[in-house]
């Protein structure tokens, strides 16, 4: 057992916690936090990648569903 805290984003905790972890208690910070920015970011030289290129067109809708308010 540890007093020690981690704050993180609610979807981050869901993945952080399971299953190892399943005893930690979740818990609101007791002052207000400012939203996280979300970003893509990679190389200008992998820009016409067609892997990236394919990977990035799948993350964009997954990211804007679940972080944009």
């Amino acid at each position: 057992m540890t007093a020690l805290r981690a704050p993180m984003p609610s979807a981050a905790a869901g993945v952080a916690l399971a299953p190892a972890f399943a005893p930690a208690a979740r818990m609101e910070v007791p002052f207000p936090i400012a939203p996280l920015p979300h970003a893509m970011v990679w190389c200008s030289g992998r820009s016409r990648d067609p892997a990236l290129t394919w990977l990035r067109d799948r993350l964009r809708p997954i990211v804007k569903r679940n972080f944009e308010s």
